[in-house]
């Protein structure tokens, strides 16, 4: 959700109009996320940490481009 929360503003930047999911990206997702990970971080091993930022980031990108060719 982290992800999903910061690449909706930047969708938007980028393309000068607005993206659906923008606000809640902005107010709930993006510090939801941050609070997750600041708590959870410490806690990870530098190997799960890489392998759950991996993985978020390669869901996002498989969503992105189903969404994209539907």
């Amino acid at each position: 959700l982290f992800i999903n929360g910061l690449l909706h503003p930047l969708s938007s930047l980028v393309s000068a109009s607005y993206s659906p999911g923008t606000i809640s990206g902005v107010f709930l997702y993006v510090p939801l996320g941050f609070l997750a990970l600041k708590r959870i971080i410490p806690e990870l091993s530098v190997g799960q940490r890489n392998t759950g930022i991996t993985a978020g980031i390669l869901i996002h990108l498989v969503v992105v481009v189903l969404a994209l060719t539907i």
